[in-house]
């Protein structure tokens, strides 16, 4: 998405703490303008800059943005939602879930802005 210059959907709170949703720039999701082949993704790592705000150890989060040089860049949560499409919103429930054919879509948190309590940013496969 973003080579190809496709915004992230962010699902935030306002001020009346309403949900909204927004456009943000992949550069700000990770938290840095260089390409994708001078990023380093780390899955289930520590975004070890958050450990001196904790006395006992971090746990890992679901994804570390750094550069190739190892600096901590973002720390993200990545959530899986299923959301019902055009063929599937008539679909019938079972267990609370709809259709297996229903769009998914992937919510990011950035760990440090929901740790505030701001945006919850979303994206689209």
């Amino acid at each position: 998405m973003r080579d190809h210059n496709l915004k992230a959907v962010y699902i935030r709170l306002n001020d009346k703490l309403e949900t909204e949703t927004v456009e943000i720039d992949f550069n700000d999701v990770f938290q840095s303008t260089l390409p994708n082949n001078e990023l380093y993704f780390s899955f289930e790592s520590k975004f070890e800059p958050y450990q001196i705000y904790s006395h006992d150890d971090i746990q890992g989060i679901d994804l570390v943005v750094k550069d190739t040089n190892g600096v901590f860049l973002a720390p993200l949560e990545i959530k899986l939602t299923v959301i019902p499409d055009n063929a599937t919103k008539d679909a019938p429930q079972k267990m609370g879930f709809r259709s297996r054919h229903s769009s998914c879509y992937h919510e990011i948190h950035r760990a440090r802005d929901c740790q505030r309590g701001q945006r919850t940013p979303t994206r689209r496969p």
